[in-house]
């Protein structure tokens, strides 16, 4: 049922149209209205209406997978901006972006590119301008591990894992804690491969954690990936890792910042963060 709103409700009381009837009418004019909104024609116009003058970029997202008035999406496929984001050059003017945001996508580029990104996220930003990243949070997930939290990894990215499973596409010692763990620091595109990450032993994978600092043990799992396969999560970030790279790329201020909240007005009034990632996230905005 729509919600109405006061003028809503006077309309309907000076209209013949039975209760139902309004509300049908009203929901048809409103899912009407943002099939409009999402077209190219009426996302300019939205734009030039409501944000004359600023402007709001997310890397990593499709026109499908991501859709806010205002912003524009950069990615491989069906964006706004094709871009290759391990080699391309942002395509934008210095200085001419208010905000980037980026939901786990920056754990798919090598470190060397991920310093690079930011470097050139923070050449297109305006002055004072806002980037906000989401990325697995390696902490966290190295924390549930040691915690045999199974149900931590089964509720991540469980559910894709077992349908893969179902399909006969990986077998089902992936869903292993430990085969899980290996396969958010090293992983194997979903989209262009079949998702997860290599299969050892958990011996193999305990012995590496005690021996290793994590930045090595994120190294190993990742040495583990075959060549020839096309890869995805190739280098998992902690905040103090982050803050620092994106120090080095010139950012004046680093926080870390958490699911829902930010300090950016526009990322505020429009709710950005994904849901169903909370729980496995580390949020971190930073300021030019």
């Amino acid at each position: 049922m729509v919600e109405l709103s006061l003028k809503h409700k006077r309309l309907r009381r000076s209209c013949a149209l039975p209760k139902a009837w309004f509300d049908l009418a009203l929901g048809t004019v409103q899912c009407s209205l943002l099939a409009v909104r999402r077209t190219p024609l009426g996302r300019r116009l939205e734009n030039n209406l409501r944000f004359r003058g600023k402007h709001f970029v997310t890397l990593g997202d499709t026109n499908v997978s991501f859709w806010r008035p205002g912003w524009k999406t950069v990615d491989l496929v069906n964006a706004d901006f094709i871009c290759d984001l391990r080699r391309d050059r942002l395509p934008f003017e210095n200085a001419s972006i208010d905000a980037f945001y980026s939901s786990h996508m920056i754990e798919h580029l090598s470190y060397e590119a991920g310093l690079q990104l930011f470097r050139d996220i923070y050449r297109c930003l305006k002055h004072e301008g806002f980037c906000r990243l989401v990325t697995p949070d390696m902490d966290l997930l190295l924390d549930r591990y040691k915690a045999g939290d199974w149900r931590f990894f089964l509720a991540t990215d469980g559910r894709f894992i077992l349908n893969q499973i179902c399909k006969g596409v990986l077998g089902p010692e992936s869903l292993l804690i430990h085969n899980r763990l290996v396969g958010w620091f090293a992983s194997y595109s979903g989209r262009l491969d079949t998702g997860g990450g290599p299969i050892v032993h958990r011996q193999m994978v305990d012995e590496r954690l005690a021996s290793l600092p994590k930045y090595d043990f994120r190294d190993w799992c990742v040495s583990l990936l075959l060549p020839t396969r096309v890869h995805a999560h190739i280098h998992l970030y902690d905040y103090d890792e982050l803050h620092a790279s994106l120090k080095r790329a010139g950012f004046s201020a680093v926080v870390r910042s958490s699911y829902g909240k930010s300090d950016c007005a526009e990322m505020r009034r429009s709710p950005i963060d994904r849901k169903g990632r909370q729980m496995y996230s580390l949020y971190v905005e930073a300021k030019k």
